[in-house]
């Protein structure tokens, strides 16, 4: 298994999830644990085999493209004899021969359809497995656990924590740094980038420099950085999902299936392939956001000359929706439906009013 961090820095937020993954790896099966880049999977991962009461085989799936390369990188880490001419059954008897084990699979996303027949021949030939893997997509047939950003106050607690060791020293308000992981989305991996610049820019200065910044802490120099990730997740969508996915960043607010169909039109498949890949996520049932750091990857590469009718599309679209909510408002006294709208309405005024629509 590979080096492993420190417990603080791989738990702090995740003792629930944690806890539900022991439980559900209490009993044979496999389980993807996903989320968009810089969620903490393999934070997670690292964790959960620290704390396993057995034998842990951790095998990196980087640079896996198809199931022949699959089952020889599975052969490798297994210990199987000879793993450049080991078949699947030999990777499934090396299994069997090692009750109680965990088998760790991380960055499935490489080839996720190999992976999710692999595992699927496992549970049927060897009832007794137990298999986590990491991945940024769903893999058919594997229940899926989702990883979820930080709550406010883990998020916190994670800056200063690794801020601490950049400065020791370092106090800032609550308000500075509540503000700075906000911004970040509860990303793990942004908000680790963002410490790590604490000499440089204390929480309020980085606050006021996004999402310039975001850039900057995307091509910081270090093994999993966020532009790494989301360049790999970008590559894996066809091409109606790239173009869904960049037009989707003019959406400020929360969104539905009939608001990402009109401002982006694309289809319906086109949102579900995006949650799949965790490039959209869930704010709540029937509605949608993007997180800040893939909303600023993704604007990156809207085409210019898509730019002007999406923003018309986007703009009709929330006059058409805030005028019926307002005078629902206005009768009801009910006008949290109006506040939602606000980023939105902000970007229109902000971009000339109605767009031209």
């Amino acid at each position: 298994m590979p080096a492993d961090r420190s417990a603080t820095e791989t738990t702090i937020g995740r003792d629930a999830d944690l806890a539900a993954l022991r439980h559900r790896l209490g009993s044979p099966g496999a389980i993807a644990v996903t989320g968009p880049p810089g969620i903490g999977k393999t934070h997670t991962l690292h964790a959960l085999a620290a704390g396993w009461d057995g034998e842990v085989r951790w095998i990196e799936l980087h640079g896996v493209t198809d199931r022949e390369s699959l089952v020889v990188r599975l052969a490798e880490g297994l210990g199987v004899p000879d793993p450049a001419a080991a078949k699947g059954d030999a990777v499934r008897h090396a299994i069997r021969s090692r009750p109680g084990a965990l088998v760790v699979l991380d960055h499935a996303e490489s080839a996720p359809e190999a992976v999710g027949a692999e595992l699927g021949a496992w549970v049927h030939a060897v009832p007794q497995v137990r298999c986590v893997v990491g991945s940024r997509v769903r893999l058919d047939g594997v229940a899926a656990w989702p990883l979820m950003p930080l709550s406010l106050d883990a998020a916190a607690a994670l800056y200063l924590d690794r801020a601490r060791t950049v400065h020791p020293d370092v106090d800032f308000p609550r308000r500075d740094v509540e503000a700075l992981v906000l911004a970040l989305d509860g990303l793990p991996l942004a908000i680790e980038l963002a410490a790590a610049r604490v000499r440089l820019y204390p929480p309020e200065a980085l606050t006021a420099r996004l999402p310039a910044e975001l850039g900057d802490l995307r091509r910081a120099q270090r093994e999993g950085t966020l532009e790494a990730a989301l360049s790999a997740s970008w590559d894996h969508l066809d091409g109606e999902a790239r173009d869904a996915l960049s037009a989707a960043t003019v959406l400020r607010a929360p969104f539905d299936v009939a608001a990402f169909e009109g401002v982006t039109e694309a289809p319906a498949e086109a949102l579900e392939a995006l949650l799949d890949a965790s490039l959209v996520a869930l704010a709540r049932p029937g509605r949608f956001r993007l997180l800040e750091t893939v909303r600023a990857f993704a604007a990156a590469r809207l085409d210019p000359e898509r730019r002007t009718g999406i923003e018309a599309r986007h703009a009709r679209h929330v006059l058409a929706v805030a005028e019926p909510a307002a005078a629902d408002a206005a009768r009801s006294g009910r006008w949290e439906p109006v506040r939602e709208l606000g980023p939105d309405l902000v970007a229109v005024v902000a971009r000339g009013g109605s767009d031209g629509a």
